[in-house]
């Protein structure tokens, strides 16, 4: 895990576990001049002829499959990719024509990085990305399709995606304030992270994790707005909850601090009985990732449930919901047995997954 925050999955969650935060205002972005709050890598990780999102994303899968001891040129192995924009910021290099820009270009540069034995799972599926990449890498292992997946997701803060949620009147100028009655706008920021999922225990790990069957769901409500009563999410956490026995110890939510967002995610739990469960939203220590913002977050919350730690939710103070929700204000410590995981995006997307102890 790469992120403005630290390096490595144990050193962002002590981090977040102490509130710190790697959102950073800025008077401006390239040719983007207007003054925003957003998470933004500050070192130089570009090497070879990589773009900055290709390293970061070599990097992580390099240090994830070395860690798990697998390889990709394994028949039994796979790699999934997600990302909402891949090498978007190409266009700010006058790269108009670079195929980099392409997703498929991009799967196929990681891919021949690590002599992957299989071509790579592309899946760019908004702001779900992340979380549809380990719906269906769970998915695949557990068929017995493949004994080991990686999963990498990852993107960029851009001219072009500040641009666009600027557009919307969504971004806001200070530090975003997740289901909060002064939320008014996200902040967006970059990140890279990669996981390898297997049938495979960990040996040195005491406390293992397995991952449930996850669902999505596509309202179709709007290309940019959520549905008004949360239908696609209520439908997604239902298909989810199905199988599991009991109810979830926390919620990671999706929790931009946009409006919309927030009310819709507390309409969708409180119909699916869940408003008592308390919530968190780690958007205020990273930003919005796009589509490596799920995958990243499950990551800090399977951190959480190994510790028995439930992370705060910064920038909350007052509810601004007309569902209330149980928010965690601060982070502590409690007996954690499982998590839920969800995730919306643009077009109606919703996902949602199980995590538990074993």
């Amino acid at each position: 895990m790469i992120t403005p925050i630290a390096e490595g999955g144990e050193n962002n969650f002590k981090s977040v576990i102490n509130n710190e935060s790697g959102l950073k205002p800025y008077n401006g972005f390239g040719n983007f001049k207007e003054k925003l709050f957003a998470g933004i890598l500050q070192n130089e990780y570009t090497f070879g002829n990589f773009s900055k999102l290709e390293s970061l994303m070599i990097r992580c899968i390099k240090d994830s499959i070395q860690k798990s001891g697998i390889e990709l040129n394994d028949p039994k192995s796979l790699l999934i990719l997600a990302t909402t924009k891949g090498n978007i910021d190409l266009l700010e290099k006058h790269k108009e024509t670079d195929p980099g820009l392409l997703i498929t270009e991009l799967g196929k540069t990681i891919a021949t990085y690590f002599k992957c034995y299989h071509k790579p799972l592309l899946i760019s599926n908004a702001c779900i990305s992340g979380l549809s990449a380990l719906i269906w890498a769970q998915r695949l292992v557990t068929s017995g399709k493949y004994d080991n997946i990686a999963v990498v997701a990852g993107d960029l803060v851009s001219e072009f995606v500040l641009s666009g949620f600027h557009s919307f009147n969504a971004l806001s100028p200070v530090e975003c304030k997740p289901f909060d009655e002064n939320r008014n706008g996200i902040n967006l920021g970059e990140a890279v992270v990669s996981v390898v999922i297997s049938m495979n225990k960990i040996p040195e790990r005491e406390t293992q994790s397995e991952i449930l069957p996850g669902y999505g769901s596509n309202d179709a409500n709007h290309i940019s707005g959520p549905s008004r009563n949360g239908e696609g999410l209520f439908r997604s956490i239902t298909q989810t909850l199905g199988s599991f026995d009991g109810i979830p110890s926390f919620i990671n939510a999706h929790g931009t601090a946009t409006l919309y967002n927030d009310e819709m995610e507390a309409k969708a739990f409180t119909r699916a009985s869940l408003q008592e469960i308390p919530v968190n939203s780690l958007k205020a220590y990273y930003g919005h990732t796009l589509g490596a913002s799920a995958l990243l977050e499950f990551v800090l919350s399977d951190y959480a449930l190994r510790n028995n730690t439930l992370i705060g939710s910064r920038g909350y103070h007052k509810s601004g919901l007309e569902n209330p929700l149980n928010i965690i204000k601060e982070s502590k410590s409690v007996e954690i047995t499982s998590f839920l995981k969800t995730s919306s995006g643009f077009g109606g997307t919703n996902a949602s997954i199980l995590c538990r102890k074993v």
